[in-house]
């Protein structure tokens, strides 16, 4: 079984805004690697669904997320399986202002 831990303490959403898309993409990262229990970091490209991310792991990214960035991402968002580009695409629209209904459409990877 692989230890979890918190790679950066949780942030104020006030301190996430002032944050470039990279570095929020850089946390975001680091976030998902660890409450998911990966080791290595996770490839910002690839599908959540296809780290093996279910409902269950998704309600708990769900919240830890909420928790994390102060912005809820909803769960069914989470099991369509969306990449970490697209979240951290998804949390600075939510930062900037901007109202996203939803996260956009994950694509399978390119071949």
């Amino acid at each position: 079984m692989l230890a979890r831990e918190k790679v950066l303490p949780a942030a104020s959403p006030m301190a996430v805004k002032g944050q470039t898309r990279q570095q929020l993409l850089s946390r975001l990262q680091q976030h998902i690697t660890a409450e998911l229990g990966f080791t290595e970091v996770l490839d910002p490209n690839e599908r959540l669904n296809d780290l093996g991310v279910d409902s269950l792991m998704s309600v708990t990214l769900s919240n830890s997320l909420e928790k994390e960035f102060g912005i809820p991402v909803s769960v069914a968002e989470l099991i369509n399986g969306p990449t970490i580009n697209q979240l951290a695409d998804y949390l600075a629209d939510m930062l900037s202002g901007a109202q996203p209904d939803e996260l956009p459409e994950a694509q399978p990877p390119a071949r």
